[in-house]
This record gives C-alpha cells, structure tokens and sequence, in this order.
C-alpha cells in the first residue's frame, strides 16, 4: 500500500469522481483509476462502486476513509514536527562557573539561553577556579565563565572559554 493510494483514495472519495480527483491531485485519470485498482486488489475488496461518470463508496470503502484519513493526518502532523524542529538545538551543555559570583550573574545569562535553546539540557557546576580550570582541560565541562574580579570592576563581560 502505497501513500499516493491512499491519497487518490481520499480524493475521490470526497470528489466522487475519478476525473475531478485527478485533477485535483495533479494526475491523469488513468494513472489514479490503475492506483486504486492497485489498493483494492491488496486489500481484496472494492472501495467504490463505479456508477458510469460517477462513484460510490461500497460499505467497505466508508469504513476504510477514515483509517486513511487518519493515516495521512499522522503523516503530516509527523512532517510538521520535522520541519518545525529541523532546526533547533538540543544535546547536553555542561558550564561550569565559580560559586561567588554563579547566583549574581547567571540567572540572565541561563534564561536567555533556555529562551534561545529549548531543547538544550543545560547543567551548572559551581566549582572553584583552579577546579574549573581542570574540568574545562578533561572536558569534564563545555563551557567555563569565569568571572575576574577585575572584569566585574570594570564593568565587562565574564570572560567565557569552551573546549
């Protein structure tokens, strides 16, 4: 069983016509009449009763629409996932900070990256600075601020290594 099947299916069902659901599926009506020819024979069943220009559903074919309805909405609403998280960030960021300044200065630090990486799993490790140092070298952190007391006089911003 094929998507376009279900597809074509759906559309003369809502058509009741072969020809309307060709066009409105942008392909002839022969090639959408042999594909649904093609799903009856797999499912051994007719799903229309063809009535000279026009088409009926059989008992079968009504209570087959909305199984392929759903099957396609599924569809979709799985591409729309994709497409909607194609492009974000996620994974495990470990920053490791010292303890003096971590709850002065990273609450906006932390909320603009949350903000901008929902997907992201994100871990603080205060440590003293020798120990960061340490951990940033093993990797044992992604990220270190470090925070020097001339910096925060100054007025600039925490001096930010990643491995």
């Amino acid at each position: 069983m094929e998507l376009h099947q279900l597809r074509y299916f759906c559309a003369v069902a809502e058509t009741g016509s072969f020809s309307r659901a060709a066009e409105q599926s942008h392909v002839s009506q022969p090639s959408l009449s042999q594909q649904i020819m093609k799903l009856e024979d797999e499912l051994g069943a007719r799903l229309f009763d063809r009535l000279g220009r026009s088409v009926r559903l059989t008992d079968l074919g009504k209570a087959f629409l909305p199984r392929a309805r759903g099957v396609l909405r599924e569809l979709e609403a799985a591409k729309g996932e994709v497409v909607e998280h194609k492009d974000s960030v996620g994974g495990s960021v470990t920053v490791g900070v010292i303890p003096t300044v971590a709850p002065y200065l990273l609450p906006s630090y932390l909320a603009s990256f949350s903000k901008k990486f929902p997907q992201a799993r994100l871990t603080v490790v205060e440590e003293i600075t020798p120990v960061s140092y340490t951990h940033l070298s093993t990797r044992m952190f992604c990220v270190l601020a470090n925070f020097s007391t001339m910096a925060s006089r100054s007025g600039l911003a925490p001096q930010v290594m990643a491995y």
